[in-house]
C-alpha cells in the first residue's frame, strides 16, 4: 500500500511487504519485556485462556496505608489515634481468623468483609469527630462566658443587653451541647 501511495508504479509493491511484520515483532519483543519485568512469565501470558489466572494475587494492603486512608496523618497521631489504630488492628486480626475457618464456615460469613470494614470506618469517623471537638474546644471559653454572662446581668436592662444576654446564653448552651457530644 505505501508503495502504491508513493508512486511505485515500476517496481514490485510486495517488496514493502516485511515491514510490517517487523514493526510488529519489535512492538511485541518491547511488551515481553515489559512483562518480565513486572514479574509475568510470557508462556503463561500466551497460554492462559483467562487473563485473572495469569495475574498474581494481589498483596494484601500495609497496615500503614489502609491508615492513611482512613483518617489524616494529625487524626493519626492525636490521642484518637490509638482507637484507629487499633481498629485496624483488629481488622486484620478478624480476616486471619476467617482465613483458618474451613470453607463450609466460612460461606455462612458472607457478609463479614462489608461488615468489619464499615465498622472500621466508623471508627474513623468517630476518631476523627472527637478530633475535631477537641480542636474546637477550648475549656477557658466557658469560664469566661459565664462571667461575661454575669457581667451583662448586672448591667440594665436594655434591648441591647438583653439581646447580648440571649446570644451569649445561646453560646453558652451550644458549649454545653459540644461537651455532652464529646463525652
Amino acid at each position: 500500500m505505501a508503495a502504491f501511495v508513493s508512486g511505485a508504479d515500476d517496481g514490485n509493491p510486495l517488496i514493502l511487504a516485511p515491514i510490517i511484520p517487523l514493526f510488529m515483532a519489535t512492538k511485541w519483543w518491547f511488551r515481553a519485556r515489559a512483562m518480565r519485568k513486572s514479574g509475568l512469565r510470557l508462556r503463561r501470558v500466551l497460554l492462559m485462556p483467562r487473563a485473572k489466572w495469569v495475574l498474581p494475587p494481589a498483596p494484601a494492603p500495609s497496615p500503614e496505608v489502609l491508615l492513611e486512608k482512613l483518617a489524616p496523618r494529625e487524626v493519626l497521631e492525636s490521642p484518637q489515634g490509638a482507637a484507629v489504630r487499633r481498629a485496624v488492628a483488629d481488622r486484620a486480626a478478624i480476616f486471619d481468623i476467617a482465613a483458618n475457618l474451613p470453607k463450609a464456615d466460612r460461606a455462612l460469613l458472607s457478609d463479614l468483609t462489608p461488615t468489619v470494614d464499615g465498622l472500621v470506618d466508623r471508627v474513623a469517623s468517630l476518631a476523627q469527630s472527637v478530633y475535631r471537638l477537641d480542636q474546637s474546644f477550648d475549656p477557658r471559653l466557658a469560664t469566661e462566658l459565664d462571667a461575661r454572662i454575669a457581667e451583662v446581668e448586672r448591667e440594665s436592662q436594655s434591648a441591647e443587653s438583653a439581646r447580648r444576654l440571649t446570644l451569649l446564653r445561646r453560646q453558652r448552651s451550644t458549649l454545653e451541647e459540644l461537651v455532652q457530644r464529646r463525652v
